[in-house]
């Protein structure tokens, strides 16, 4: 491998701690929207959009689209165990040029 084009294990870090941020996302996202939800007592399912008001702004359409959002995660999950190999081979990396 040419020196030039060498991968730090910096970028291989930033990059496996893009992915799991990626991979995690669809899922906070549905925590996040069942919270404000439930702070702001309405109803939150997936049967469709009902009115709630935050701060005299209507949500609901926000919050049922993120909440929906939930079923992004069965995709995106699998980005999390790759994520975590990179995170190793990166730290593994950054041992060795400390050593």
């Amino acid at each position: 491998m040419d020196e030039g084009k060498k991968r730090s294990p910096r970028s291989l870090g930033l990059t496996a701690f893009g992915l799991f941020i990626l991979g995690i996302a669809p899922m906070l996202l549905t925590l996040v929207s069942g919270w404000i939800a439930n702070s702001q007592k309405c109803v939150l399912n997936e049967g469709g959009e009902s009115a709630c008001q935050l701060f005299g702004v209507e949500i609901g359409g926000i919050l049922y689209t993120a909440f929906t959002l939930g079923w992004l995660t069965l995709i995106t999950i699998w980005l999390v165990p790759i994520a975590i190999v990179m995170a190793v081979v990166a730290a593994i990396g950054w041992w060795r040029e400390r050593g």
